[in-house]
């Protein structure tokens, strides 16, 4: 006990003196376990409060210090104090895992922890969101909820829980959740925005376009909206009016909403460039949509306006711009959806304008690109289609078993191909009927279309008087 004494006061000693690494070394022997509680107790404390003014401790050190401290006097005078600090670590760590864990080793957490361990959980669920898996966000989410304390951070988790809803589908349920928030009166005015916010937004998505507009006025007339969510707002008020058809209100409200916010309502801008769409005006389309891929060139909504640029001079006659808005989408985003929609677009203009050999080239891309996707698979069935009516099976049937895997044609398909072939070319009457008829016979004399391929070749020679 003597030298547990002696030591605090060295380290007393040692901190006035300016020697801080020795002073915290002094005060670790004085808060070792063997050594008096009431001397123990100082020393954890004044090595907490030396490392906090040098910053020389690490989180872990710090943090390890106050759960001690906490676990071991829980009747301190000191205890509200330490555990201000520890919280601050907890808010200042963006290691939410590790403070997590500290809490779950504080035996007696207050309510003071408690609420912080709600703030991370809410911050563990908005990282998990945010990456994607939605089911550990609504483990996490599920945690903080049950804490129940009546805080912020308990009002940020039910948000949170009400969002993850949301992402799922689940909009009658976020709804319910959402009003509910809106009905405590612990929610801070920003909060019951962004839950009148987000029930505006699941009573769209069920289809409640009246509901919703009335739960978006009631938020406007509120006022005092940060400019963002004012936006967000009117842009939400133009899909409640889009969704029913009202397109002069939705325009309205589209615009204010992109003279808002500009930098963030691309969103905007592109809805209503899609209403000139709709309204057939397509050089206001293009017009628009030139707009949006020229202020947001970093916008999520770059491919699609690209793709619907392309669509607006497709549909407008302007072939020659339509080829090259799908070539420039096909070559600055291969991977993209809308870069394959395009791919599938191009080929088809090329197709129309007789250029079958550069329609074959873009199809056969597609599939190089992306030959598990949906738009691979049309581009597969527009290529057999093109090489039958060519009277090209055999090449097709090539060419399919060298990309491999679902596209190999086995044998019976390619005999089927192959008469597919002379029929079409029979029906249309080609001269090249005669020859792929025979090349099929010759390949499945007894096949199921044999008799069918001899009748072919009979009526052939009819007409030919042979």
């Amino acid at each position: 006990e003597t030298s547990g004494v002696a030591n605090l006061y060295l380290a007393r000693a040692r901190r006035d003196m300016g020697l801080y690494s020795e002073a915290l070394a002094s005060y670790r022997v004085a808060a070792d376990r063997a050594v008096a509680s009431t001397i123990r107790e100082a020393a954890m404390y004044e090595q907490v409060l030396l490392m906090r003014s040098r910053a020389s401790g690490s989180f872990g050190q710090e943090v390890r210090l106050c759960e001690e401290f906490l676990n071991t006097f829980a009747q301190s005078t000191h205890r509200e104090a330490m555990e201000h600090f520890l919280i601050e670590s907890y808010y200042r760590s963006p290691d939410y895992l590790t403070s997590l864990a500290s809490i779950g080793r504080i035996q007696r957490p207050s309510p003071v922890i408690v609420e912080a361990q709600c703030y991370l959980l809410n911050q563990l669920t908005q990282q998990a969101q945010q990456s994607g898996d939605l089911a550990l966000a609504q483990r996490y989410n599920q945690q903080a909820q049950q804490l129940g304390t009546p805080s912020a951070h308990q009002t940020e988790a039910e948000l949170l829980g009400a969002q993850l809803l949301s992402q799922q589908g689940a909009y009658r349920q976020a709804a319910q959740a959402l009003t509910a928030i809106l009905n405590k009166r612990t929610a801070s005015s920003k909060q019951l925005q962004i839950a009148r916010y987000l029930l505006g937004y699941s009573q769209i998505k069920q289809q409640q376009y009246s509901a919703a507009t009335q739960t978006l006025s009631i938020l406007l007339q509120e006022g005092a909206l940060e400019n963002t969510l004012q936006a967000d707002v009117y842009a939400r008020l133009g899909d409640a009016h889009y969704m029913q058809g009202h397109y002069t209100p939705a325009v309205r409200y589209y615009e204010e909403a992109y003279r808002l916010a500009p930098d963030n309502q691309g969103y905007a801008l592109y809805m209503l460039s899609d209403i000139e769409g709709l309204k057939k005006d397509y050089k206001a389309q293009i017009a628009a949509l030139d707009k949006l891929v020229a202020r947001h060139p970093n916008s999520l909504y770059k491919p699609r306006a690209m793709y619907d640029q392309g669509r607006a001079m497709e549909l407008s006659g302007q072939h020659a711009d339509a080829i090259g808005a799908f070539t420039r989408l096909t070559q600055e985003y291969p991977q993209s959806e809308y870069g394959r929609k395009a791919a599938l677009q191009l080929a088809l203009l090329y197709y129309n304008r007789n250029e079958t050999s550069r329609a074959i080239e873009t199809y056969k891309a597609l599939l190089a690109e992306a030959p598990q996707s949906g738009e691979a698979k049309q581009a597969y069935e527009a290529l057999k289609s093109i090489y039958i009516e060519e009277g090209r099976s055999t090449e097709f049937v090539q060419y399919a078993n060298s990309i491999g895997g679902s596209y190999a044609i086995n044998e019976s398909e390619a005999m089927s191909i192959s008469f597919e072939t002379a029929e079409r070319a029979y029906q249309s009457r080609q001269p090249q009927a005669e020859r792929l008829l025979k090349e099929y016979l010759a390949l499945n004399p007894q096949g199921a279309s044999s008799l069918l391929a001899h009748y072919y070749l009979a009526n052939i020679y009819d007409r030919a008087g042979k």
